[in-house]
């Protein structure tokens, strides 16, 4: 079995250094994995950086699995969409509760559509049950697609919410790829493919470079 693929950019720099923010000195933040769970840490630890003006400091961030959900829709957080509504207001442990009380932030009321608990509250068992029947059921003729369902619950339940979620053909994939900002697409892919692309970008300079670490697992034999 072969796999094909293009790789941009292949002039042999360092493209993490060159496109990164200069003027930023060489701090990075780390987000690990762990689905929902690690977003959810993610949202907290983001949620305190911004809070202490740190968040923006960082010329990098660097994640991973649930972590990335994190890190990319922060990344690429479309225009329409504040920061706050995001993040939230941050809380003292003291004053939050699990119902309305005075004083206090019932921390099952988010105060935006927006809200990065959006996510794991939509990834409840139930929830994500009823996602994976609906999915089969509709795949039933083409079992093939069977292998994309982990793609369609990440682009339904993650992207969706936080309006990146462009799709294409299927639940599964994007009519958009993501890119550092169009003078970047620009001068790195091809022209010809360029006049087939559309593009999601990082939302402003001042977000920290974000590196999304992955694996390629190939089957032998």
């Amino acid at each position: 079995m072969n796999t094909n693929a293009n790789i941009y950019p292949n002039a042999g720099i360092n493209g993490t250094v060159e496109n990164s923010n200069k003027s930023k000195t060489n701090l990075a933040y780390c987000f690990s994995g762990g689905g929902s769970r690690a977003l959810t840490c993610a949202w907290g630890q983001m949620l305190g950086l911004t809070t202490l003006n740190l968040m923006d400091k960082a010329r990098y961030v660097s994640s991973v699995s649930g972590g990335t959900w994190a890190s990319s829709i922060y990344a690429f957080l479309p225009q329409n969409i504040s920061d706050d509504q995001l993040l939230g207001k941050y809380f003292a442990p003291k004053d939050l509760s699990l119902n309305d009380s005075e004083n206090t932030f019932n921390i099952n009321n988010f105060q935006s559509d927006h809200a990065y608990g959006i996510v794991p509250q939509g990834m409840g068992i139930e929830l994500l049950l009823k996602e994976v029947g609906a999915f089969l059921l509709e795949n039933i003729l083409e079992q093939k697609n069977y292998k994309w369902l982990w793609a369609h619950i990440i682009s339904k339940l993650v992207l969706k919410p936080m309006g990146l979620q462009s799709m294409g053909k299927h639940s599964w994939s994007s009519s958009k790829s993501f890119s550092l900002s169009e003078e970047y697409a620009t001068k790195t892919f091809p022209k010809e493919l360029l006049e087939k692309m559309e593009f999601h970008f990082v939302r402003d300079e001042n977000r920290p470079f974000l590196v999304m670490n992955n694996n390629l697992m190939h089957i032998i034999g």
